[in-house]
C-alpha cells in the first residue's frame, strides 16, 4: 500500500513539472511585426503606369521574425520582402509594385504571413487610375 502511495505522489510531482514546462513554452516571446503604415495611397495614376511603394516594418520583440509568405489580392501586384530573418529590434522593407491598368478607383490587399503572433497582417494600396 505504501508503494502505491509513493507512486501516486511521484506521478503527481512529475505531471506537475510537465504542465509547468508547457506553460513556460507558451509564454516565450513571439516575434511582433509592426508597420509604420498599413495603407499606401498612390493618388491619381495614368493608365499603364507601373507604380512602386514600400512598407517599412520593425520587429518589436526579443525573437527573430521570419516572413514565410506574402499573398497579393490580384496578379497586378508584385512584391519583394527580406528573405533573411529580421532580428529583434531591426527594421525591414516590403517593396510593392503595382501595374495600373484600366480605369477607376482601386484598393488591393497584400497579406503578410510570418512567425509573428499578429500574423497575418493585411496591407493595402489604393488610388485612382485615370485615362
Amino acid at each position: 500500500m505504501r508503494r502505491l502511495l509513493y507512486l501516486l505522489i511521484l506521478l503527481v510531482i512529475f505531471s506537475g513539472g510537465c504542465i509547468n514546462s508547457i506553460d513556460k513554452q507558451e509564454t516565450v516571446s513571439r516575434a511582433k511585426m509592426e508597420f509604420n503604415e498599413l495603407i499606401y495611397n498612390f493618388g491619381a495614376l495614368p493608365n499603364g503606369t507601373v507604380a512602386k511603394c514600400s512598407f517599412r516594418f520593425r520587429n518589436n520583440s526579443k525573437s527573430v521574425l521570419i516572413i514565410n509568405n506574402i499573398i497579393a489580392g490580384c496578379g497586378c501586384t508584385r512584391f519583394k520582402w527580406p528573405k533573411n530573418p529580421t532580428r529583434a529590434g531591426e527594421n525591414g522593407i516590403i517593396e510593392i509594385t503595382y501595374n495600373a491598368a484600366g480605369s477607376g478607383t482601386f484598393r488591393k490587399s497584400i497579406s503578410v504571413f510570418s512567425n509573428a503572433g499578429n500574423s497575418p497582417i493585411h496591407l493595402y494600396i489604393k488610388g485612382e487610375i485615370c485615362l
